[in-house]
Order: structure tokens, then C-alpha cells, then sequence
């Protein structure tokens, strides 16, 4: 099995267990911050740091985090195709984050 089928199944398994109310606050919360990050001025570097501390700091549903921790392996240009979908998939309901769709190419 190729290591992005791999890393789907994981996603989806993840997506189903605990209560969607929780994971859309967690998915809500990762759009807030990647939408503080692309209205500040950082560097690439802060950008990538800024991300990284906020998500661990502030996120608490532990799908929205292990969702956005193995987005992070997959090619940049399919990280917010596959965080999307996999969101709307798990939450049954339509979701979008600009700033991440910009971010994460």
C-alpha cells in the first residue's frame, strides 16, 4: 500500500471516532490560526512556527490535531484537497478555511 492510501485510511479512522460538535470546534479552531498567520507579517520561518505552536497550544481534539500532524506529509499542492475532504467527510457538512487553502500550498 502506497504511503498516501495509508495515510487515508488513517485519516478516516481517525475522522470517525469521537463527537463531531468537538472535532468541528478543533477543525475551527486550526482555520483561526492559520487565518492569524496569513493576516500577519511573518517570515516563512515564524509562519511555520507560528502554525506549529498555536495548533499544539490551542487545539485540544485530539482528531483535529492527528489530522493536521499527517496532512503535513502529503505533497503541498494535495494538503488542502485531502484536509478538506476529509473534514467535510468526518463532520457530514460542507467546511472551508481560506487561509489554510492559501497556506498550505
Amino acid at each position: 500500500m502506497d504511503r498516501k492510501k495509508s495515510i487515508l485510511i488513517t485519516l478516516s479512522f481517525l475522522l470517525n471516532i469521537g463527537i463531531i460538535q468537538a472535532q468541528e470546534s478543533g477543525f475551527d479552531e486550526i482555520c483561526r490560526i492559520y487565518t492569524e498567520a496569513k493576516n500577519s507579517s511573518l517570515t516563512k520561518q515564524q509562519l511555520a512556527n507560528y502554525l506549529n505552536d498555536n495548533v499544539a497550544k490551542r487545539v485540544s481534539n485530539k482528531d483535529a490535531l492527528a489530522l493536521h500532524d499527517v496532512i503535513l506529509q502529503v505533497t503541498p499542492s494535495d494538503r488542502y484537497k485531502i484536509f478538506k475532504e476529509s473534514v467535510e467527510m468526518s463532520l457530514k457538512i460542507k467546511w472551508d478555511c481560506a487561509a489554510m487553502k492559501e497556506l498550505m500550498k
